[in-house]
């Protein structure tokens, strides 16, 4: 059969194509599996949780009582009987102030009570006899009265002029010097007792609530180490837990209490460390 040279050329292109897309189909690679991402996880180790147990914190020392020690009148400072680290007893005599014209004024107010307290007797027959009206009575009365007052008031006043120890502790400051015109209120010493000791801490809020899941408190081993004490460890107890916390830091004062230590001069203001178990034993 006869074809031109045109149709044969087209027919072997055609032929060529067809025979190159077979050998690509045979060819084809399978598309490899899709892997689906792995999410990331926490992770927890199993193990002794006896080191999360213990817990360290900086504690500043300070008395277990202390008390700001002032005048109730005003006057001229006249003595001063004790200086700064001395040991004192509950109404020991620690300052006088100048008296004369505390005196002078009780001797006064006596004066007026005595006639205030005659005028009253006399009163009280008067009225009885229809002398004296009731309320004439009554006003000699109120002065009787308010005359007693005045001399209860500067019998108090002469003996406020006598500074004394409100507790057994020492003088940790004196903030006066003799001879001063002292104003009423004004501090003239600071008392401590240091018959033992605070130690103050500040527990993150975090331990806080491990704290208040496990209430029993006294059975928590608390001790506090001195840096210049080194190897000896003293016993705590708690005293008292704040339940508001510091509204800058965050924390919770927590106070311990300590016994004095024997042949350590341990004194307020001193830091430490305090090492407690968080938990119960």
């Amino acid at each position: 059969m006869y074809q031109n040279p045109t149709s044969r050329h087209i027919y072997g292109r055609v032929l060529t194509l067809i025979l190159a897309l077979t050998f690509l189909a045979g060819c084809e690679q399978p598309e490899p599996p899709v892997t689906v991402g792995s999410r990331p996880v926490k992770s927890v180790v199993a193990g002794n949780s006896s080191g999360l147990d213990q817990r360290t914190f900086p504690a500043v020392v300070d008395a277990i009582r202390k008390a700001d020690i002032s005048f109730r009148v005003s006057g001229k400072l006249d003595s001063i009987m004790v200086k700064e680290g001395d040991r004192v007893k509950k109404g020991q005599l620690l300052a006088t102030l100048d008296d004369t014209d505390f005196k002078i004024a009780l001797d006064d107010r006596k004066a007026s009570f005595e006639t205030a307290k005659a005028n009253y007797e006399r009163a009280k027959e008067l009225v009885e006899r229809g002398a004296i009206s009731r309320v004439d009575h009554d006003n000699i009365r109120a002065k009787f009265f308010t005359a007693q007052a005045a001399l209860k008031e500067a019998e108090q006043n002469l003996e406020y002029t006598r500074l004394l120890a409100s507790f057994d502790g020492v003088i940790a400051k004196r903030y006066v010097e003799n001879f001063e015109e002292i104003l009423k209120s004004k501090t003239i010493f600071s008392l401590e007792d240091v018959s033992s000791l605070k130690l103050i801490i500040d527990v993150p809020e975090n331990l806080m609530i491990m704290v208040n899941q496990h209430p029993e408190r006294e059975k928590r081993k608390v001790v506090a180490e001195f840096d210049r004490i080194p190897g000896t460890r003293f016993d705590l107890r708690f005293l008292e837990v704040a339940t508001k916390a510091d509204p800058s830091s965050k924390t919770f004062k927590v106070t311990l209490t300590m016994p004095r230590a024997e042949g350590y001069n341990i004194l307020p203001g001193m830091t430490a460390t305090v090492i407690a178990h968080m938990f119960p034993h």
